[in-house]
């Protein structure tokens, strides 16, 4: 029979029609009928061939699964694991022999086969309650308790369990109920799990089991929490999972952290409830500090801990915890190193662990992101996604949560629900786990272009606003002009009655005023279009850089804060400088009308009137010259402004390096202290080593020469009996055979040891003296940002005196064109308008930036400098224009054609001007 199911092994290998012709022919009844005649699992080869068999039989063959389950074969099953736990220990240990084992481990795998994850789900559900309802459940969870038993049985029992209860509400019910040895199955389970003392294989196994109970039952994810929450009502007097679970993800055991992480996630899986009810779990980590919740704890180990198998347990949890939960997303932000620490994991991608580990923190990054509620208002949903967009970039992000699908970690994870790592160095991931990562990742990435678009919009909106404003006040404008063409046309038809001559005059002057007017109100138009697109390029530009200085201006210290409150000062003044401007009042100068020559009574008081006119000109000129001021006085508060806000920028950043450095090389005195230690200890060792080998030599020594001297005397003993030659061969023969044989084996056992001591002793000296190099650099690097960092305060409480004394600047640039007035008369004073050098001094900074120093000992900035140039041209040019005025003889007309050419060019230099240093500046 034996060799018979052997060449039917092989031949129902892999070959599924053969398999099915097989199994149609009574195959499944005969061989279980063969296993039930030679004792079940006690049985010998022939059992182990026909469940090999079996089991190709069934593997991978739907058909076949189906004809075995619906002709009851399952219930033929049960007796085969019926044990007698009652018998004794000398007989127990003889149970399990080797072919029992392979025995037991074969039906194992028929089971699984059965009731695998991967088949099909109503196939599966009645495998699962057959087994429930013929005992077989039962009798595996009984089977836990038996003593003695082997690793590897106890291991896939905890599988096959796990694959009999998934999905299947009515035996996870009852497991939440079932009681083995005076405590519930799931809390013995999870000792097993956390128990550092058990193999390997079966704490994978009995997280698999849980896991399993877990699945989709949401009243057993409740069961679990339950445990954890604080309640006063009934102090439990036994273990509970809640206790069991915060003390392995707590212990020093990364192994039990890793298994307890992927379990409370197990527990938040889909199931928003659970996750608010864990936000109420609180620590009172030292008696008499408040409570800390369970969720900061966790973010904390993520930081203090350095095994890279903590690291990616602890962020599958916070991760699991964050989906739908913007209560957890705010209590992780309100810690103000949390968003620090993951965009320095996301930048951290060098090795194979490290990639992984920027991975995960990335889709953190972005769950806090998609589940923001804005509650925290340092770290809102735009600020957020300000960081993804400029401090990452939106395609980083995408390639960075791409690239962890192709990790060995996460592909090997994937393959199936059962776990796969074989040793501790190889658990990463979880199944369930990839299944939600890769869900996120897509549903992220729609997201952010959802909320790029949604930000631009917002963008244009604003710059609509802007432009109807602007539109507004030209109608206002356009509104008043046609008031005053009115009131002209009124006028004109009082003076009605005048005589011919004076009607005519009147009707010319009518038309002069009506093309000057024409010629005011497009020159108004023209200006106002300018000043719309100006504001307009000007307010893109700002907005661009506004969250930049906005997330620069929020870590500012106290000092940043007095900067703060002096800014708020003069920002104060700008705006009382602005509360006294008119909207209308900076239009171009209005040009004098034709005047008229005329001695009636009418024109006489026309001519008053025109008077007034003028007066009022005039008036309306000094106006717009003090608004003028006030707006430079404004621009030069922008500008100061802004390069004040500049300098705090780089001061913040030069002092969150600083800091970054100074736990760095915190951490690296650390590591110094702890490799002295090292040494210390293997020195120390070292020592006692060689002690230890010269007292072993010393001893075996002497007890050589104990046996050498016992030898003697018996040699003296048998010398009668026995030649000399032969009682020297047997004296060598012991000397050689117990002293020198085992003198040589401990002594080269102790020289290995010195050698494995000396190479320790080797690497840890390398690593110390590398470790104070890296500390002796990043003290130097220290020490630069600290300098740097005072040169940036000393120009801070520069710009600070310069801000004090800014109300001034229009009265000073007003001045100093006065003192060299005299000069602008003259021939010669036209020079200056190009040449400055005599005037100011440049004079280099240590930081490199450039400062000019006038002749009466005052520094200006660039900005400060190009402003004082343009007063100092349009001032000239004034004086040029007095110079070149045109006599009196000249007619109004060519008068007002001068003046009107002569505004064109001016405006067009300034234009060109201004160009020019706003390229300078840029």
């Amino acid at each position: 029979v034996s060799t018979q199911s052997t060449g039917m092994i092989k031949l129902t290998k892999n070959n599924p029609a053969i398999q099915k012709i097989v199994a149609f022919e009574n195959a499944f009844e005969r061989l279980l009928m063969i296993v039930s005649v030679e004792g079940y699992s006690d049985g010998g080869i022939i059992v182990e061939d026909c469940l090999s068999l079996l089991l190709n039989l069934l593997r991978n063959n739907l058909s076949n699964q189906n004809f075995f389950r619906e002709t009851s074969n399952i219930q033929r099953i049960a007796p085969f694991f019926e044990m007698d736990q009652n018998e004794e220990e000398g007989e127990r240990d003889a149970v399990w022999n080797v072919q029992k084992q392979t025995n037991i481990l074969l039906m194992l795998d028929i089971l699984q086969v059965l009731i695998s994850p991967t088949n099909n789900p109503q196939s599966v559900t009645s495998c699962q309650k057959v087994m429930y309802t013929r005992g077989i459940y039962m009798q595996l969870m009984d089977l836990l308790l038996f003593p003695n038993l082997p690793t590897d049985i106890f291991a896939r029992m905890l599988l096959t369990i796990g694959d009999i209860i998934r999905g299947n509400e009515i035996i996870q019910q009852f497991m939440d109920e079932l009681e083995l040895a005076d405590r519930p199955a799931i809390v013995l389970i999870l000792m097993f799990m956390v128990n550092e003392k058990q193999p390997f294989k079966v704490r994978l196994a009995a997280l698999y089991c849980v896991q399993c109970f877990l699945f989709r039952n949401e009243k057993g994810q409740g069961s679990i929490v339950y445990t954890l929450l604080p309640n006063t009502e009934d102090v439990p007097t036994s273990v509970t999972s809640g206790q069991l679970l915060c003390a392995g993800l707590f212990s020093n055991d990364d192994v039990a952290h890793w298994l307890c992480s992927v379990l409370l996630s197990h527990c938040l899986y889909n199931n928003p409830t659970q996750r608010d009810n864990m936000l109420l779990v609180q620590l009172e980590l030292t008696p008499g500090n408040p409570p800390v919740h369970l969720i900061s704890q966790v973010f904390q180990m993520l930081v203090t801990e350095e095994s890279q198998r903590t690291r990616f347990g602890t962020l599958m949890l916070l991760v699991q915890w964050l989906e739908e939960c913007p209560a957890a997303s705010a209590t992780l932000l309100q810690d103000d190193s949390f968003v620090p620490y993951i965009l320095e994991m996301i930048d951290s991608n060098g090795s194979e662990d490290d990639s992984l580990l920027s991975s995960l923190c990335t889709l953190l990054l972005g769950l806090c992101l998609k589940f923001n509620d804005n509650s925290c208002e340092k770290y809102n949903k735009a600020t957020l996604l300000h960081l993804v967009t400029h401090r990452v970039g939106v395609d980083n992000f995408n390639e960075i949560l791409e690239s962890a699908c192709v990790k060995p970690y996460f592909t090997q994870a994937s393959k199936s629900p059962h776990p796969t790592a074989a040793s501790p160095n190889d658990l990463a991931l979880d199944f369930c786990f990839t299944k939600f990562y890769k869900k996120q990742q897509g549903i992220l990435a729609k997201t952010l272009e959802g909320e790029e678009e949604a930000e631009t919009e917002n963008t244009i909106e604003s710059h609509d606003l802007i432009v109807n404003s602007y539109k507004e006040l030209i109608k206002e404008q356009d509104e008043e002009i046609q008031k005053l063409k009115e009131q002209l046309a009124t006028g004109s038809n009082q003076q009605a009655a005048v005589s011919t001559t004076d009607v005519e005059q009147l009707q010319q002057y009518s038309r002069d005023q009506e093309q000057y007017y024409q010629q005011y109100i497009s020159q108004l138009q023209t200006w106002y279009n300018d000043q719309m697109k100006q504001e307009h390029d000007t307010k893109t530009s700002l907005e661009t850089r506004f969250e930049e200085l906005r997330q620069a201006k929020e870590h500012q210290d106290k000092y940043a804060e007095q900067l703060a409150a002096e800014m708020e000062e003069l920002k104060q003044t700008n705006a009382e400088l602005l509360a006294r401007t008119d909207p209308v009042s900076a239009v171009p100068p209005v040009t004098a009308a034709p005047q008229l020559s005329c001695s009636t009574p009418e024109c006489i008081e026309i001519q008053h009137q025109e008077q007034q006119n003028d007066e009022l000109a005039a008036l309306r000129i000094s106006l717009n010259a003090a608004l003028a001021e006030g707006e430079t006085t404004r621009d030069a508060l922008v500008d100061l402004n802004m390069h004040h806000a500049a300098l705090q920028r780089a001061l913040t950043e030069s002092e969150s390096e600083s800091s970054r450095l100074r736990g760095t090389v915190a951490h690296l005195e650390g590591e110094v202290d702890r490799l002295s230690g090292l040494l210390a200890e293997s020195e120390s060792e070292r020592d006692r080593l060689q002690s230890e080998i010269r007292e072993r030599v010393e001893e075996a020594g002497k007890r050589h020469h104990e046996e050498v001297q016992e030898l003697q005397r018996e040699q003296q003993v048998h010398e009668e009996e026995h030649s000399e030659q032969e009682v020297h061969r047997e004296l060598e023969e012991q000397i050689s055979e117990q002293g020198v044989t085992e003198v040589s084996q401990e002594l080269e056992i102790l020289r290995q040891k010195f050698q494995e001591l000396e190479v320790v002793h080797a690497a840890t000296q390398h690593q110390l003296t590398s470790s104070q190099d890296s500390y002796t650099s990043l003290q130097e690097e220290a020490q630069l940002l600290t300098s740097t960092n005072e040169q940036l305060t000393q120009q801070i409480k520069s710009l600070q005196e310069e801000a004090a004394t800014t109300q001034d600047t229009p009265q000073a640039v007003q001045d100093t064109p006065q003192a060299v007035a005299p000069q602008a008369v003259t021939p010669q004073a036209t020079q200056y308008l190009y040449d400055y050098s005599q005037w100011f001094t440049p004079i280099t900074a240590d930081d490199g930036v450039t400062y000019y120093q006038s002749t009466d000992g005052h520094v200006y900035t660039l900005e400060q400098y190009q402003y004082t140039i343009e007063q100092y041209e349009q001032y000239y040019r004034a004086q040029l224009a007095e110079q070149n005025q045109p006599s009196e003889s000249n007619t109004a007309n060519e008068q007002q054609q001068d003046r009107a050419d002569q505004q064109e060019r001016t405006a067009r230099e300034i234009t060109d001007l201004q160009e020019r240093l706003q390229a300078e500046i840029c």
